[in-house]
C-alpha cells in the first residue's frame, strides 16, 4: 500500500470510529414521519434488524423498507 492510500485509510478508520455509537443511540435519531431503509439481503445487517425489532414500541409514524429478507424479520408482524 502506498503512503497515500495508508494516509487515507487512517483518516477513514478516524471519522469511522468517531460515528460508532450504539443501537439506542441511533435509533433515538428517527424522528416521526421518517423512513427507514434496512440493507436488503446479504446486506441486511441482522444484529441491527433484532435490535430494532425491540425498539419499535418507542418509535410512531415511520416507514420502515425492507425488501428482502434472509433472516425472520419480526416488524412486519401488524400487532407490533
Amino acid at each position: 500500500m502506498n503512503e497515500h492510500a495508508e494516509h487515507m485509510t487512517h483518516e477513514i478508520e478516524e471519522i469511522l470510529t468517531k460515528k460508532r455509537t450504539t443501537p439506542e443511540k441511533a435509533f433515538k435519531k428517527i424522528k416521526r414521519g421518517q423512513r427507514v431503509f434496512v440493507g436488503s439481503g446479504c446486506g441486511e445487517p441482522q444484529y441491527l434488524t433484532r435490535e430494532l425489532e425491540k425498539f419499535l414500541v418507542q418509535l410512531a409514524d415511520i416507514e420502515i423498507l425492507h425488501l428482502l429478507s434472509l433472516g425472520q424479520p419480526h416488524f412486519t408482524d401488524p400487532s407490533l
